[in-house]
């Protein structure tokens, strides 16, 4: 079976009546809500490519990829005098693996091995035209719309959590699309 990485990001942000959102692109294809994200490229790992992903399908910039929970980097890592790192990439939340029947890259079954990121939009306002519909949805409105049931259940699991788990993780600069 062909197995392609990709990257998807659930972007969350905290409107001005203090109301935690996420926001979703309605997929082409599938015709149902689901957070952005797409293909890894040759030339990035999987952080850079759900922030490239996520600004290119909502037209969000600024957004800050979230640190799920996860053992400190010794800090002798890496050992001094080794000239082949190049720096830590941020670690996604999740990863699984879906069985796809067909999309653009590939016209036969395969499977994504999705990078699952959260993330924080600074400014709820997309600064260009995304290449998909873009929504904000709170926790009762995720059931109202069609989206699968793991991003239902997702969302809804961030979103009840979101302020314990934005001020616990100051956001790290996020590599990539700023």
């Amino acid at each position: 079976m062909i197995k392609h990485s990709t990257a998807t990001v659930y972007v969350l942000h905290r409107f001005d009546d203090s109301q935690w959102k996420v926001g979703l692109i309605e997929h082409p294809l599938w015709g149902k809500w689901v957070p952005a994200g797409g293909h890894v490229e040759n030339d990035e790992n999987a952080a850079e490519a759900a922030l490239r992903e996520a600004s290119e399908e909502t037209g969000l910039t600024g957004l800050r990829l979230l640190s799920p929970h996860s053992p400190e980097v010794p800090a002798d890592f890496p050992p001094a005098g080794h000239e082949d790192y190049t720096g830590h990439v941020p670690l996604p939340w999740w990863i699984v693996e879906f069985d796809i029947p067909r999309d653009r890259s590939l016209p036969e079954r395969h499977v994504h091995v999705d990078h699952q990121f959260v993330a924080v939009a600074d400014d709820p306002r997309p600064t260009t035209k995304g290449a998909h519909p873009f929504g904000w949805y709170t926790a009762p409105e995720l059931a109202t719309i069609s989206a699968f049931t793991d991003v239902i259940a997702t969302g809804t699991h961030l979103l009840e959590q979101a302020s314990r788990l934005v001020s616990a993780r100051i956001p790290p600069v996020s590599p990539g699309v700023e």
